[in-house]
């Protein structure tokens, strides 16, 4: 089943929003960045600090959820829940053969975001050192905090049969991610994550501490909008 969810996307545009939005996020990063150069003087992290700032709290949930409703739109566009009883897996493996496909479709966006910060950073803006070597850790905890926006985006599509519902309410939960960040509860919202683990307003990284809480909260709301998931889809099939 995994193959033939990959070749839908193969007949579909679904891949335009994987490459514009972390473009989108580049342009608009790498350009207040140089409009403020003589403010912004920490090289890379003044950089990273542009580029993630709208991509971490907007852009990546906005297309978590766009993916999201794009992979059960044909489940939910004709009620075609129930013939997942009629197919040869398990209502576990379906589930998880749409979050791998969604992940795989975040995590291009995510490469694609740090590859641009690393072509702007040394050939538009002729920055020292090749790449800041914080910039592993932002990655590797970038990922971790993927999976549990890809499962939270997964079950509002599942939940809601709207298609721009589940995107409009990924895009409060981005702003609900701002307003948790900023009260130093950020392990409480799995839309605060990724701007926790991208350092996108701080560029003194997390501690070791800090990530097996954060590895932690992403297990949490994985399990919980995983299971939750899975439950509904069982429901749906009755």
């Amino acid at each position: 089943m995994l193959k033939s969810e990959f070749l839908k996307l193969k007949r579909s545009h679904i891949f335009f929003p994987v490459f514009l939005l972390p473009l989108l996020s580049a342009f608009m990063g790498s350009g207040n960045y140089w409009m403020n150069t003589e403010i912004l003087k920490d090289g890379w992290y003044d950089l990273w600090t542009q580029y993630t700032l709208f991509f971490s709290f907007f852009f990546y949930p906005t297309m978590s959820a766009v993916y999201s409703a794009y992979l059960c739109r044909m489940e939910t566009l004709h009620n075609n829940w129930k013939t997942i009883l009629s197919s040869p897996i398990s209502v576990c493996s379906f589930y998880i053969t749409k979050l791998i496909v969604l992940l795989s479709l975040m995590l291009c966006s995510l490469c694609f975001l740090f590859f641009l910060y690393g072509i702007s950073g040394n050939i538009i803006f002729d920055l020292p050192n090749l790449f800041p070597k914080e910039a592993g850790l932002w990655f590797l905890g970038s990922i971790i905090a993927t999976i549990p926006l890809a499962t939270c985006t997964l079950f509002l599509s599942i939940l809601i049969k709207s298609f721009t519902v589940p995107i409009g309410v990924a895009f409060v939960g981005g702003i609900s991610g701002l307003f948790f960040l900023s009260k130093d509860i950020p392990y409480l919202n799995p839309f605060s994550l990724i701007p926790l683990a991208m350092n996108s307003n701080n560029s003194n990284p997390l501690s070791v501490a800090e990530y097996g809480i954060l590895t932690a909260s992403a297990c949490f709301f994985t399990f919980i909008f995983g299971t939750l998931s899975i439950i509904l889809i069982k429901r749906k099939c009755r």
